[in-house]
């Protein structure tokens, strides 16, 4: 993937990231085991490693937020996180600003409703927001699903083309979001693999 915007826009007009300066950055790495309670596998490995960056926004608001990044064998995640801070027990955002932006034209596997049929179509041509997991064709020999995890009292997201890329896709979120602090954001999750079928085989 190329380099791909991140942020979320709040009701007041503060866009977190714009105007935000690094304050900390912790990593760490975990390998734990959780039992689904369905599926094909009666235990999930979860072995990871993550990097947090810890952020305050300039001026005057001074708001303080975290990205919390992890990388799998399977792929990445990232989510947002706005932790209780002195002043501010609730948050409204307007809408999230997470792009993601391929290196060329690519092919996507899409569905403009949750139970609709997938069709192929150029990232180019799409005209409308599509569901998640939205799955792409970068090459022969590597496919990526995009998609979101731990959706808890959160707005669903969706996908639209980016206005400025045709190679590039943005988030867009059901409604506005409305949550008392701490929140974090459901994961917004890359998953790669050589073929289709590996992407399957990940599902966990």
């Amino acid at each position: 993937m190329d380099s791909s915007a991140l942020g979320l826009a709040l009701e007041d007009g503060v866009t977190l990231g714009a105007d935000a300066r690094l304050v900390d950055s912790r990593t760490s790495q975990a390998d734990t085991t959780w039992k689904p309670l369905y599926g094909e596998r009666a235990e999930v490995r979860d072995h990871y490693h993550e990097l947090r960056l810890e952020f305050e926004q300039n001026g005057s608001s001074h708001l303080r937020f975290d990205l919390v990044f992890r990388a799998y064998d399977e792929g990445i995640a990232f989510r947002y996180e706005i932790p209780a801070q002195a002043g501010l027990d609730s948050i409204r955002i307007a809408r999230e600003l997470t792009e993601f932006h391929f290196p060329g034209e690519v092919a996507v596997w899409a569905t403009t409703t949750a139970q609709g049929l997938y069709r192929e179509i150029r990232l180019s041509a799409l005209k409308d927001t599509v569901e998640r997991p939205l799955v792409v064709r970068c090459s022969d020999s590597l496919y990526a699903a995009i998609g979101e995890a731990a959706d808890v009292d959160y707005a669903r997201m969706r996908l639209a083309r980016a206005a400025d890329d045709p190679a590039g896709l943005r988030s867009v979120l059901g409604s506005e979001v409305v949550s008392r602090l701490p929140l974090h954001t459901p994961w917004r999750y890359v998953m790669a693999g050589a073929t289709p079928g590996a992407l399957l085989e990940h599902n966990y």
